[in-house]
C-alpha cells in the first residue's frame, strides 16, 4: 500500500512537471524522464514502456558577467577632510561707556564721570561696572577700563586730551 502511494505520488509529480514544462522532440535535451514499473494493489506488475520526455527552457543564453561576482569590492579612497579655519578669537563687546568729563570740587577732589545711555556714573580706580568692567586707572587724559572676561583694555580719552 505504501509503495503504491509513493509510486502514485511520483507519477502525479512527473505528470504535473510534464504539463508545465514544454516538451521538445530534440534528442539532445537537458532532462529526460522515464516511467518505472509499478506494482498494482493486487500484486501484479505492469510494465510500461520507457518514454523519453525532453524539456527546453524558454530563456536567452547566459552571457559573461561584466565583473567577477565573487571578487572583493575595490577599496574606497579616504575622504579628505576639509580643514575649516579656526574661529576668530573672542573679542570684547562694544564699549557701552563714554567719557563724559571730570569735575574738581571745592575741596580739591577730582571726580570723573562716564556716561552709559543717558545715565551718569561717577568712577574711580578699582570700581567694577556691570560686573564685567573694571576701572583700572583714572588720569587727566582719560580712563582705562578692562573687560574682565577677556582682559581687554580700552582707553576712553577726554575730548580735550585732559587739558585743564
Amino acid at each position: 500500500m505504501l509503495n503504491t502511494r509513493v509510486v502514485l505520488t511520483f507519477l502525479a509529480v512527473a505528470t504535473l512537471a510534464g504539463y508545465f514544462i514544454k516538451a521538445s522532440d530534440s534528442p539532445q535535451e537537458l532532462v529526460s524522464v522515464a516511467d518505472r514499473a509499478t506494482t498494482s494493489a493486487s500484486g501484479t506488475s505492469a510494465r510500461r514502456s520507457a518514454k523519453s520526455v525532453s524539456l527546453e527552457m524558454d530563456r536567452p543564453p547566459l552571457e559573461d558577467a561584466a565583473t567577477d561576482p565573487f571578487s572583493l569590492p575595490a577599496p574606497v579612497a579616504p575622504v579628505a577632510e576639509t580643514s575649516t579655519p579656526p574661529p576668530p578669537p573672542p573679542t570684547a563687546p562694544p564699549m557701552p561707556f563714554r567719557y563724559f568729563g571730570r569735575v574738581t570740587g571745592f575741596d580739591g577732589v577730582a571726580v570723573t564721570y562716564l556716561m552709559r545711555d543717558n545715565d551718569l556714573i561717577a568712577v574711580s580706580a578699582g570700581d567694577i561696572l556691570d560686573g564685567t568692567y573694571r576701572i583700572e586707572s583714572v588720569e587727566m587724559r582719560g580712563v582705562v577700563i578692562v573687560y574682565q572676561p577677556l582682559s581687554v583694555r580700552t582707553e576712553l580719552l577726554a575730548p580735550d586730551g585732559g587739558a585743564p
